[in-house]
């Protein structure tokens, strides 16, 4: 990689992400410290990004219209971006023509649906207002959006409630595509908020197909309220951060697990 594809990919991921360790931009674009430390000092001579200590933050204003990376001010660590994005990308590989689809709303679903815009013919239904926003000008794609009561989603706006829950009763999808707050290999998924349970319960039994993503932080988080056991996920997607232990038991069960 030329040093200019290596400053234009930093740039990049630090207004995505509008702030990153230098460990992380390590891992990120595989070259040593004092490179990127180099990079980042280029970068902040030529006004393109703020060098602080122990990493770099964005000059840029964060997307507010759904058309770049999401910032999210409650994430505090940049690699759970850059999981998110990575499993995002293989959620979306799931996706095939022809397919009708549910999209939850949530971080790693707007993060998906970004991959989808040069799929054909796919029907998406989604209570993410920033999901349909970023999909309904696509040609080849029908977006649907559930209607039902407005609530805030990490600062995003997305429908709860009984008009979206008898909104998707009367729908079947071929897939489910959902984000949780919580997963316990033991006894499935949870999410924070209770309002959400009945949609989300109600996408599963109207989906041929239970796909979860969930990056490894998930797995030692804690949230109280179900909306799914571990048999009944057909796919999980994570990352590459999930620990052996945690791998040796999703292994003994019927899950498939897909490592972005």
């Amino acid at each position: 990689m030329i040093r200019e594809e290596r400053l234009a990919k930093i740039t990049e991921y630090i207004n995505a992400c509008r702030y990153a360790r230098i460990d992380d931009l390590v891992d990120y674009i595989g070259v040593s410290k004092p490179t990127i430390r180099r990079d980042l000092t280029e970068l902040c001579n030529r006004g393109k990004i703020n060098f602080v200590r122990g990493g770099a933050t964005s000059v840029s204003e964060p997307e507010k219209n759904g058309s770049g990376s999401t910032f999210d001010p409650t994430e505090t660590n940049s690699s759970n971006v850059l999981a998110r994005q990575r499993i995002a990308a293989e959620a979306a590989k799931l996706v095939q023509p022809g397919d009708k689809i549910f999209l939850c709303a949530g971080r790693t679903t707007r993060e998906m649906a970004k991959h989808l815009k040069d799929m054909r013919h796919i029907s998406v239904v989604t209570n993410d207002f920033i999901i349909a926003a970023e999909l309904y000008r696509c040609e080849n794609i029908g977006v649907m959006m559930a209607g039902g009561e407005v609530k805030d989603n990490r600062g995003v706006p997305s429908t709860c409630g009984f008009a979206s829950e008898d909104f998707i009763s009367k729908l079947r999808v071929n897939a489910a595509f959902l984000s949780c707050d919580s997963v316990d290999v033991h006894s499935g998924c949870y999410i924070l908020n209770p309002g959400e349970v009945g949609l989300m319960r109600g996408v599963l039994a109207n989906a041929s197909r239970h796909i979860v993503m969930a990056d490894h932080d998930k797995f030692s988080s804690n949230a109280f309220v179900s909306i799914c056991k571990m048999d009944e996920i057909d796919v999980l997607v994570t990352d590459v951060g999930l620990s052996e232990d945690l791998r040796e038991l999703l292994a003994k069960t019927n899950v498939k697990t897909l490592y972005a």
